[in-house]
């Protein structure tokens, strides 16, 4: 697992030009937008408007640069960690306000890792923002990280994102039921984290 600084931004930009300029770009052999203008427009009224302390988006494909240029005058009081994308795949972000103390832990294309401080009684905490294997021959290396991440701290964990995996064939909205054996192995691997799901 790879590291990487945390970046503090408080540059203006020019957000309609360099926003066009980036949405418009993309590789040769898919000029679609990358990111539609609602998309962007959701994001900043969700990190203006109900000024959560932390957010962590995950599948972003999209690289920091243009994370900060997306926010726009939003990076004025956020600090971030990011994992770009490769190509048009992957891709995570996590932003928090300054006054937060947060450490980093570990990242990988799959995850970011930080240590919440609490300030009033220093109370720690751990979230993991995440974002489990899409393919279905890795899904088990989504159960990996899982465990490596549980034995790198004895502190309260959150983890928030996308697992890529269900608990339940209840939780399916399309296509073929997967086999009771598949949804043991997640099952397992969440109990032997001390994991439970919180139902959002």
């Amino acid at each position: 697992m790879s590291k990487h600084k945390s970046h503090d931004v408080g540059e203006k930009n020019d957000q309609d030009t360099k926003i066009r300029a980036v949405v418009e770009r993309g590789p040769k052999n898919n000029p679609q937008p990358q990111v539609t203008p609602q998309a962007i427009k959701n994001l900043r009224r969700i990190i203006g408007g109900r000024r959560p302390n932390l957010v962590f988006l995950s599948n972003t494909k999209l690289t920091s640069t243009e994370i900060r240029v997306f926010l726009g005058e939003q990076w004025m009081i956020l600090l971030g960690l990011f994992v770009d994308c490769i190509g048009r795949s992957s891709g995570l972000t996590m932003l928090w306000k300054k006054q937060l103390s947060v450490t980093f832990l570990s990242c990988s294309f799959h995850h970011i890792d930080i240590l919440l401080k609490r300030m009033l009684d220093d109370h720690e905490w751990c979230f993991t923002g995440f974002y489990g294997y899409p393919e279905t021959q890795s899904k088990f290396k989504t159960c990996d990280l899982l465990l490596d991440l549980k034995v790198q701290s004895v502190l309260p964990k959150l983890i928030g994102g996308d697992s890529n995996e269900i608990m339940f064939n209840s939780e399916k909205n399309s296509g073929p039921l997967k086999s009771h054996s598949i949804l043991d192995v997640f099952q397992n691997t969440l109990a032997t984290c001390d994991l439970f799901d919180l139902g959002y």
